[in-house]
């Protein structure tokens, strides 16, 4: 990691540091620490965690008979740390820059950006020093053969965009990633991961797939092209909304993501493609996420739901309202079912308009879905319970865009978050007739803008500043907006192209952007203003109104001042103590407590504290969020606030002292049905007023690459230490289904399939099999649904019993036709 200096040595081998080896779990596991004058040079302090080594030297291992290495980049995560930011010194952007080219064949410096965008410099800025080391980390993760990308050149950072409505973006032909701040405002978590390494699967689509995979993959899908878009067949083997309701190369991209960061997902959605990834894409390399063991606990649940939502059987839509009303939409679908286990508990749908020109405005709406009892009312709040008929309504503007809509996907899930997808239009089609519809987008009267500054104080005499900035718009029918005010950009780099980690200004993240008030209307011409509040935290200096944000019922304009007005506004703004590094949470006083709500006859509903120290430097610790994973690999996320929150307290200033750990704890209920087995808090992000965010990770991805020689003693990893019966797949199935098991020791191996009154319909007798898991449709028991007659049995629920040496274990599972 020394390219890019040229004949000058790296600040690092300048001067000697001193390194602690810490079995403690230390914050991004390296303490970079202060510099220590000693004689005429310094001595930096590095605390570095002990686990960080655990899996950084290869194990030579096997897993299913085959031979690899058995290794994580955790070390190496910390290492790029160390090398490219140091305390007293700053970020060493040719150490980053140079990295960037040589190991993933990319550069964040851009020539000129109308020629590569087609779009103004201006729409684009830079990359926080946090942002660009959470690239490269997660393009690390990929195998060593995809680090460099064919056709992959550049990566780029779109300015604030409170209406982006993506959070990146990748752009093949041109050779770009393009970043928005919808990737990076929670900090750099486990969706920030994925969103990185699914930019650049689709170069992996592009550039290596060749058409035959490719064909095999659209096959294993259930992907039709039907003239206008993509559809599939398949209802549940997806990993997100995204991957089912785009095409089969945002499928593929999604999953590729899931596949390194959330393995357990992909693998119990479609063990199918996980398959197909592992043998065709990654030629063997698997990964596996492991979470922090101090942080997990245990759901227990003796009646587990493994089964998905009912296909949807009926779907009823109506509009009501008038040519020149709001449009009241209603939407009721009714699923099919053989149970309990597969009412849904929410939902919905979506709306797209058909054979639409006008790119520029909005083409669709969403109508969320909620449980109905017998008699067709919707449950009150908080008591609601899963059935098989969902209803929702929505009211549609009468400015909005008219014309026909099709419904182009439905989502149904349950308690567990197991979805089942719909991506036929049903049949149906609706007209939206609204003889009010907004052809005209606002638009900005230019010099209108004005920014200006004032004192402010709280009510305990606390100074602060008020900018405000107000502006003109004319617009014939309704009207919303919004702005952000940001330093000057020289302002923003010292020496180099990346950003002071953490730098936080008003505007930084998209949550900085205010929303306007309408001050005044004459006629067609609207008055907006909007009203940011600077305390003595908020870094100081020139700050600039540069863009505004303006809509109407269904257009979205942005103004350019630059391009428009005659002088630019700015206010000058002096802080005396400004905020710009993160919270700190203590890694090490993190408590998960978990206990049954109902210990004699566990369901899966519990009660969990995640209990967790939190201190700031300067303006006070604001709010943060905890994430739990499942043993399915779905993942939740559960918010806790600090004691002097502004939108509940309205307190600009924290009311204690900041930098006192300070406890906070967050009740989660999980509820009935909830998977059994190990669950795990993933991650913790903490947010101080100044809006500093950090996430801290508590996963390691590690990862087992094929080789074809063994060259040290082998070490077996993966040998279960007890012997168990796992959640056979698909379930629900129709007609084959397969069960998969572990075996702590070699034994003589029966299942037995039973129905419910417990008659024997089939026996399976696997032989003797020696220890080892039996998992992937190779090596699980195979059941075609037939009896011992070989009949095909009829649709319901049916257990199954595995016989090992002494050991016995039942599950259930349901046949649907």
């Amino acid at each position: 990691m020394t390219e890019g200096y040229g004949s000058h040595s790296p600040p690092w081998h300048r001067n000697p540091s001193y390194w602690i080896l810490s079995d403690a779990h230390v914050a991004q596991d390296i303490d970079l620490g202060p510099d220590v004058e000693v004689g005429l040079n310094s001595l930096r302090t590095i605390t570095i965690a002990s686990e960080t080594f655990t899996y950084a030297h290869p194990f030579v291992a096997k897993i299913d008979g085959v031979q690899g290495r058995y290794f994580s980049k955790r070390l190496w995560r910390a290492v790029l740390r160390f090398a490219t930011y140091i305390p007293g010194e700053g970020i060493q952007h040719r150490a980053i820059d140079s990295m960037l080219q040589r190991y993933y064949g990319v550069t964040v410096h851009v020539p000129d950006y109308e020629v590569l965008t087609d779009e103004p410099a201006h729409t684009f800025s830079k990359f926080t020093y946090d942002e660009i080391l959470g690239i490269m980390i997660m393009f690390e993760e990929y195998p060593e053969g995809m680090h460099v990308t064919p056709g992959l050149k550049y990566l780029i950072r779109r300015v604030p965009d409170p209406y982006a409505e993506y959070a990146a973006r990748a752009n093949t032909r041109a050779g770009y990633i393009e970043f928005t701040d919808k990737a990076f405002e929670n900090g750099i978590n486990h969706d920030t991961q994925r969103i990185i390494l699914h930019e650049k699967a689709h170069f992996l689509w592009a550039y290596l797939f060749d058409e035959q995979l490719k064909a095999d993959w659209i096959e294993l899908g259930g992907w039709y092209y039907d003239g206008e878009r993509w559809k599939t067949t398949n209802q549940t083997e997806f990993v997100s909304d995204y991957a089912h309701g785009e095409n089969p190369n945002e499928d593929m991209a999604e999953s590729i993501a899931y596949y390194i960061v959330t393995p357990d997902k992909l693998r119990s959605r479609s063990p199918a493609k996980y398959e197909f990834i592992q043998n065709r894409i990654m030629h063997g390399t698997r990964y596996m996420s492991i979470i922090r063991e101090d942080l997990t606990f245990v759901v227990y649940n003796l009646y587990p739901d493994y089964v998905y939502p009912g296909e949807v059987i009926r779907v009823d839509v109506t509009v009501g309202g008038k040519p020149e009303e709001y449009k009241r939409v209603t939407v009721e679908i009714e699923t099919h079912t053989e149970n309990e286990l597969d009412y849904s508990t929410w939902g919905h749908v979506s709306f797209t308009l058909l054979n639409d020109e006008d790119q520029d405005r909005p083409r669709r709406f969403s109508i969320q879905l909620s449980p109905v009892d017998a008699e067709g009312n919707y449950y009150r709040y908080g008591r609601y319970k899963p059935s098989n008929i969902l209803r929702g309504q929505k009211s549609v503007p009468s400015y909005y865009a008219k014309g026909d809509y099709t419904i182009t996907q439905v989502v149904t899930y349950d308690t567990n978050r197991l979805k089942r997808y719909n991506s036929g239009g049903f049949g149906l089609q609706i007209h939206i007739d609204n003889i009010y519809e907004d052809l005209y987008p606002p638009e900005y009267v230019p010099n209108s803008a004005k920014l200006s500054i004032s004192d402010a104080y709280t009510e305990k005499n606390e100074h602060f500043y008020i900018v405000t900035a107000t502006w003109q718009v004319k617009e014939d029918r309704t009207l919303s907006g919004s702005t952000y005010i940001r330093p000057e950009e020289q302002n923003l780099v010292q020496d180099g192209y990346y950003l002071h980690p953490y730098t936080s200004y008003w505007g930084s993240h998209s949550s900085s952007i205010v929303n306007a008030d309408i001050v005044s209307r004459e006629e067609d011409v609207w008055t907006l203003k909007s009203t940011f509040y600077f305390p003595h935290y908020m870094p100081g200096g020139v700050y600039e109104l540069k863009r505004l944000y303006f809509r109407d019922a269904i257009n979205y304009e942005n103004a350019w001042l630059p391009n428009i007005d005659d002088q630019i506004q700015k206010v000058t703004i002096e802080t005396k103590n400004p905020d710009t590094t993160p919270p700190t949470l203590d890694v090490n006083r993190i408590t998960v407590d978990a206990e049954p709500a109902n210990p004699v006859n566990p369901d899966g509903a519990t009660y969990v504290n995640v209990a967790c120290y939190v201190k700031d430097d300067i303006s006070g610790f604001e709010k943060g969020y905890v994430v739990i994973r499942d043993p399915l690999g779905g993942e939740r996320g559960y918010d806790f606030e600090g004691p002097y929150t502004y939108i509940h307290t309205k307190e600009i200033y924290f009311q204690e002292n900041p930098k006192a750990y300070r406890k906070y704890t967050r009740h989660i209920y999980l509820p009935e049905g909830s998977f059994p087995g190990i669950w795990g808090v993933i991650g913790i992000g903490v947010t101080d007023k100044a809006k500093n965010t950090i996430y801290n990770d508590f996963t390691e991805i590690t990862r087992f690459e094929v080789i074809e020689t063994q060259a040290a003693p082998t070490v077996q990893v993966t040998l279960p230490d007890k012997t168990a019966l796992l959640p056979n797949y698909p379930n629900p199935f129709n007609p084959e289904t397969w069960i998969p098991y572990q075996l702590a020791a070699s034994a003589d191996i029966t299942l037995t399939i039973y129905a419910p009154n417990g008659h024997e319909v089939r026996k399976l007798a696997l032989g003797n099999q020696a220890a080892g898991i039996y998992q992937n449709r190779n090596r699980a028991a195979y059941w075609d649904g037939r009896n011992q007659l070989g009949e095909p049995v009829a649709s319901g629920v049916y257990f199954y019993t595995i016989t090992a040496g002494d050991f016995t274990a039942t599950r259930k599972m349901l046949i649907r036709k």
